[in-house]
């Protein structure tokens, strides 16, 4: 790195920190003790809006505009002073506990900063995490569940008739607050994890300064809550060009936000009357679980979707009686998913099931998820597939980008064209089939040319020759088997012939037929559209 840049940028060598925005790495000197001196010191006598409006400067750099490096640690804090209440009037004096909870985090070593912290997040744990003010709360102190010594669940009606309370999860009003309370504690988002997270900061901070050797150059915690955001960070491996997010903390617990999540939960926890022998605790692993079921086999599918399930790296469901094993996808890989199959040649029905769980997410969440490619062998305690993000690209000149393209279109060409890029961005075969299809209706508006093109010009061009034999030994026109056949089965539902999506042979149909339509397409477009 240039000496300008280490100026503008920071020195990699000096912090285990890093930000990264749009891109370029910024390295916030290791400070974060200092600046917070500085805010506490400002606490006495101004408002937090001014404050940080103040000690927040934004500029230029990398040919970015945005926080300055020297100013990353006033934008933590002020995301942590804000995140509740933003610049709004704070009815749960929020502010106040975050001035406390920040002075509470300042002792060196950070060691013994945490007794004194956990004790204060414990003592006020009603209102830092909401609980005070929610309807969680009105709501089951109105409810007034109890626990009969038979260890069943209880509640008087208005009539004043005593009903059984069926149905899993947190019934009394300390298990409702106690489970509320893990939740603000473990969760990122949650209002006592701010506390935690930012302590976290202040403890790689102190450590970096007295343990330096123990930290690989390579590794550095990447700063996230700038600017009103929500405290944080993740540990990112740096090689090469690129950066990889990854799993390790340093030797010091207390670096750790969840380790601190979890020793406070502890500490919350550990006076309640707990009847250890009333419940039996499956101790079975989720693999022992997995590979104790009867079948045989096992298809890994590689899945791209923004859909996590859970906050573990892998989750096991059970859908219409089809064990499903979901590895969370990371941003450098994508999900796997594998399901448990008797027949390696022959599992129609299970993955049919496995298309209808897809399906049901999808439509519950809003949001796509597209099977990428799949893999079976025998059942094993691990995927074999792994689908990593971007593994490959195609780089092209500048100056032939779009080539012969930069010559002026009519309407209905750009609109061919469009087609031919709707059908390759789609996530489905059967729309994208559809699109390649009514290209030939833009380029034939006449459906004699159509059919002429199709059954007597194309076949002699295609690079998809074989599976035109394949498809004229039962089907002589192959313009009417598209057209009939497959098309007409996707656009028609209720009528004959239709296709099921979720249907693993109907699936199979539309991709034996989807590379030749695609070349046909690209037929049309290359000898038609000129």
């Amino acid at each position: 790195m240039r000496p300008d840049n280490k100026e503008l940028l920071g020195d990699p060598e000096v912090t285990p920190f890093v930000r990264y925005d749009h891109g370029t790495p910024l390295y916030p000197p290791n400070s974060l003790y200092e600046c917070a001196e500085i805010v506490l010191e400002k606490l006495k006598t101004q408002d937090v809006k001014s404050i940080f409006d103040q000690l927040i400067e934004r500029g230029s750099y990398g040919g970015n505009y945005g926080v300055l490096r020297h100013s990353t640690w006033f934008a933590v804090l002020g995301s942590f002073f804000r995140y509740r209440v933003r610049d709004e009037p704070d009815a749960s004096n929020w502010m106040e506990f975050c001035r406390e909870g920040l002075k509470l985090m300042m002792p060196r070593p950070h060691q013994s900063a945490w007794s004194d912290l956990k004790q204060f997040i414990t003592r006020n744990i009603d209102d830092i995490t909401g609980w005070a003010k929610s309807w969680q709360r009105v709501d089951s102190e109105h409810l007034k569940i109890f626990s009969a010594p038979n260890g069943n669940y209880y509640r008087c009606d208005e009539s004043g008739i005593l009903i059984q309370i069926i149905g899993t999860g947190p019934h009394t009003l300390e298990e409702t607050r106690i489970d509320f309370a893990t939740d603000q504690v473990l969760r990122s988002y949650g209002f006592a994890q701010q506390f935690l997270a930012l302590f976290a900061l202040f403890s790689i901070t102190d450590d970096f300064k007295s343990n330096r050797s123990a930290y690989p150059p390579a590794m550095k915690a990447q700063i996230t809550g700038m600017d009103h955001g929500r405290v944080g960070h993740g540990w990112h491996f740096t090689f090469y060009d690129r950066t990889r997010s990854f799993r390790w903390r340093p030797n010091s617990n207390l670096c750790d936000p969840y380790w601190l999540g979890s020793d406070l939960l502890a500490s919350m926890t550990d006076t309640l009357q707990v009847d250890h022998y009333r419940k039996l605790i499956d101790s079975r692993t989720a693999d022992d679980i997995w590979m104790g079921h009867p079948s045989k086999y096992q298809i890994d599918y590689v899945i791209d979707s923004s859909i996590q399930i859970g906050s573990q790296e892998e989750v096991y469901l059970d859908f219409e009686g089809l064990q499903v094993r979901w590895m969370n996808g990371t941003p450098e890989r994508n999900a796997v998913v594998s399901i448990l199959v008797n027949d390696t040649n022959r599992h129609d029905e299970e993955e049919q099931k496995f298309n209808r769980l897809l399906t049901a997410m999808v439509w519950e969440h809003k949001h796509p998820i597209r099977v990428l490619w799949g893999v079976r062998g025998t059942k094993k305690p691990f995927p074999v597939a792994y689908g990593p993000r971007m593994a490959r690209g195609v780089q092209v000149d500048p100056q032939s980008a779009w080539n012969d393209y930069r010559k002026p279109k009519t309407d209905p060409q750009w609109l061919a064209l469009a087609l031919y890029r709707e059908a390759l961005n789609s996530e489905s075969k059967f729309y994208a089939f559809f699109s390649y299809y009514k290209i030939f209706d833009v380029i034939f508006p006449k459906p004699k040319d159509k059919e002429n093109w199709i059954n007597n010009v194309a076949p002699a061009q295609t690079w998809e020759k074989k599976r035109v034999e394949e498809i004229r030994k039962t089907n002589p026109d192959l313009e009417a088997y598209l057209r009939q056949e497959q098309l007409n089965a996707i656009k028609h539902v209720m009528k004959k012939p239709s296709l099921n999506p979720d249907d693993p042979s109907h699936q199979r149909s539309i991709a034996s037929d989807l590379p030749l339509i695609k070349d046909l397409a690209r037929l049309a477009i290359e000898t038609k559209l000129r």
